[in-house]
């Protein structure tokens, strides 16, 4: 069932309106998010993400993988066995994004990361 999944606080896990800059932007809401190198959990895990980092997606497919945007890798909007979420839609209103260039945004955070060795950037 792939129906816009409503989580608890209320939130949906689909990425409404227009997204002038053909990138999405999403915040990690779990411990520990992985970035695999294929849309499958059986693919090889390339990185994690923590809580509070921003990721962004360039494309999404119908069972629930984004595609990442400025960096190789997906990552899964919620977790498969509990449907818990892993990944929350920002609205692009939302700073640090309001007024800049996602792609550049996504392009720090990604240097960040590979600055980090793969590890989560917020403990």
């Amino acid at each position: 069932d792939e129906t816009p999944r409503q989580f608890g606080d209320g939130a949906s896990a689909e990425v409404g309106g227009y997204h002038s800059q053909g990138v999405a932007c999403f915040e990690v809401l779990v411990a520990e998010a992985h970035v695999r190198s294929a849309p499958s959990h059986r693919a090889r895990t390339v990185r994690s993400c923590g809580p509070g980092e921003l990721v962004f997606a360039r494309s999404r497919s119908f069972d629930g993988w984004l595609r990442l945007a400025g960096e190789d890798g997906w990552m899964r909007l919620y977790e498969e066995t509990s449907r818990e979420p892993v990944l929350q839609p920002r609205p692009c209103a939302d700073a640090p994004t309001r007024h800049g260039d996602l792609w550049a945004v996504a392009d720090l955070w990604a240097a960040a990361r590979r600055g980090c060795g793969g590890r989560p950037l917020l403990p």
